[in-house]
């Protein structure tokens, strides 16, 4: 065991953040899949707590029914297990700019389009932007106009793309480095660790920021699924400082050992469609994923799942 001052505080919040999942599973229940919930297109905001969300969603130029629920998971990766793995969706065609699809059978799905290649991947911001993820998403809408559609959008999971976020010291931003962008913490790894250099509410507003940016993109695409019933959610939450329970470390980011209220609350908003499409499924057809694994982990560390 490692009994230097990191080691120690390692396992500490190790152990606050499993003693946390460990009863809030047996206290927060999550719903049904949202593979068996009634839906045309999915749009999924990577990171998005269900409490930010409501504060902006008079952002969205439509009327909609919002409640929030609960996810099966508290990171990406979790997420996907809980929701895909293992399982067959033939009638639904999946386009993401999260790099964890890459781990997981491309005969889940209808078809794949897996947007981290560098002609989708913005180099300057070590993100896909929302803009992409949208225009990738009205093409598999035409070209399959009778399969349920996901949209995973990366926003408002880090790196921050607007004015604000960009102004933050963290991976993604930092111009000037000589070897790349990836010498830096994340965001979140910064603040867990005191950094004098970040200030929690600036971060806050940064994060706000990106869902802005992000249903701003949403409002100019829904004109192209105005036929459909379309929903909003999030794979899961995220921490911005609250306290574990019962060990009261403060937590930052998802990580995936940590099943909380702020990880788990999700938002789900329900745009109701007139004239849906005649879903149907199909056997798959050849995946449009990268198979580049240096690739995806190049992904990964940019979005700060590796370090």
């Amino acid at each position: 065991m490692d009994f230097t001052k990191d080691g120690v505080k390692t396992v500490v919040r190790n152990l606050a953040r499993r003693s946390s999942t460990f009863i809030n599973r047996r206290l927060i229940n999550p719903g049904p899949s949202v593979m068996d919930e009634d839906w045309d297109t999915l749009l999924i905001l990577d990171g998005c707590r269900a409490d930010t969300f409501a504060g902006h969603m008079h952002e969205l130029e439509v009327d909609g029914e919002y409640h929030r629920r609960v996810s099966p998971a508290s990171s990406s990766m979790e997420f996907m297990e809980e929701t895909f793995e293992d399982k067959e969706f033939h009638d639904t065609v999946y386009v993401t700019a999260n790099p964890h699809i890459e781990y997981f059978d491309s005969g889940i799905f209808h078809d794949v389009f897996s947007l981290l290649s560098d002609e989708h991947w913005n180099s300057n911001l070590d993100t896909v932007l929302p803009e992409t993820v949208a225009q990738k998403g009205i093409e598999a809408r035409q070209k399959y106009p009778n399969k349920r559609l996901i949209l995973h959008f990366m926003q408002p999971h880090y790196p921050f793309i607007g004015e604000k976020g960009q102004s933050l010291p963290h991976r993604g931003y930092n111009k000037s480095l000589k070897h790349g962008h990836h010498d830096q913490p994340s965001i979140w790894d910064l603040l867990r660790d005191g950094s004098s250099c970040l200030d929690i509410s600036v971060v806050q507003e940064a994060y706000e920021e990106n869902l802005s940016i992000v249903l701003d993109t949403i409002n100019h695409i829904l004109p192209n699924f105005n036929r459909e019933t379309v929903v909003i959610t999030a794979d899961h939450g995220n921490f911005i400082g609250e306290r574990l329970w019962p060990i009261p470390l403060r937590e930052y980011g998802h990580p995936g050992t940590a099943f909380a209220p702020e990880t788990a609350y999700v938002p789900w908003f329900e745009i109701s469609g007139d004239d849906r499409p005649e879903i149907r499924p199909d056997p798959p057809v050849r995946s449009n994923q990268p198979k580049s694994e240096d690739l995806v982990n190049q992904r990964l560390e940019s979005l700060g799942y590796k370090e």
